[in-house]
């Protein structure tokens, strides 16, 4: 390798590189920041290094020749691989483990199918994924990130807000025919109900009911009837083979609601009290990998939004 021929023609060789992406000196300098004039000169210039013209200027017109096509696909190629290798060293240094824990249903039905774009952005982060309904003793568990759903006050802890939620009643397209629910809340009288055991932190199994119900002020209907499962996916899995009528969270059952297996037989949504949330030490809070995933997991957020 000749270092000094390189060391030479390095800022005319990013010149032509620019050059060569636009077909454009006026572009190229804009891109750089230069005038059109300054850019002309460099080219010249490291054509006369290296004994050999790069583009062919025609009326208003810029052509690469065959050698400045053959020298623009190897920096092209060599940038690519250069940016390539960047990226990877500045993400081995965000490297280690990562204890999580987030509720059952979110993971399953909402974090686990965009985790694999996490993976692939951070190969150096190994996460451990936990499950539960309760909350973390942060003092006493080693835990490095929660994510909870409920309200946002804990006091001591670093509280990022994610994701609002919105609740409404689902259930199979059959099951609400045959319950005549379109339309008609007070219907749901007559209805199955199917609980999440422990919607948020020190809950009880029916309070997601009855919060929508009250806001209906509809009175008539036994919020405590039905049955109840650990996890809300269960209860939605269990409407969708017509066993009743779930309160559905919109994050985790929209793509049943897209696909038809479940269907809103209510025109009345509601932005629930309780939200998803991240919740952090702050001391964890600082390190690169916590940041990180915190970071992607707001993106992802944003990203479901538009």
């Amino acid at each position: 390798m000749d270092l000094t021929l390189l060391g030479k023609t390095l800022p005319g060789l990013h010149c032509f590189a620019c050059a060569a992406q636009y077909l454009s000196f006026t572009k190229a300098g804009e891109a750089m920041n230069l005038s059109q004039s300054a850019v002309s000169h460099r080219i010249r210039k490291l054509e006369e290094q290296l004994g050999f013209v790069l583009f062919k200027r025609l009326t208003r017109q810029l052509v690469l020749t065959e050698e400045g096509k053959r020298l623009y696909s190897v920096i092209r190629a060599t940038l690519g691989d250069v940016s390539s290798e960047i990226h990877s060293l500045q993400n081995q240094e965000i490297g280690g483990t990562l204890q999580i824990t987030a509720t059952p249903s979110f993971s399953s039905c909402w974090l686990m199918p965009r985790l694999s774009d996490f993976v692939k952005k951070y190969p150096s982060i190994y996460l451990h994924l936990r499950t539960r309904n309760d909350l973390v003793n942060f003092s006493s568990e080693n835990v490095d990130l929660a994510i909870y759903y409920g309200e946002r006050e804990h006091p001591g802890l670093v509280v990022i807000p994610f994701l609002e939620e919105k609740v409404l009643p689902v259930c199979s397209k059959d099951y609400a025919d045959n319950k005549k629910l379109w339309g008609d809340p007070e219907a749901l009288a007559s209805c199955t109900l199917l609980h999440d055991a422990q919607p948020w932190p020190n809950a009880q199994y029916f309070s997601e009911w009855k919060t929508w119900l009250d806001f209906l002020g509809l009175n008539d209907v036994d919020c405590e009837g039905g049955h109840s499962f650990d996890r809300s996916e269960l209860a939605s899995a269990l409407a969708v083979r017509g066993g009743g009528i779930a309160m559905g969270r919109l994050r985790l059952v929209q793509d049943q609601l897209k696909s038809g297996e479940l269907v809103a037989p209510f025109k009345v949504d509601r932005t629930a009290s309780q939200s998803y949330y991240l919740v952090t030490t702050q001391e964890r809070s600082q390190t690169t990998r916590v940041s990180a995933l915190c970071d992607w997991l707001i993106q992802q957020a944003h990203q479901q939004e538009t």
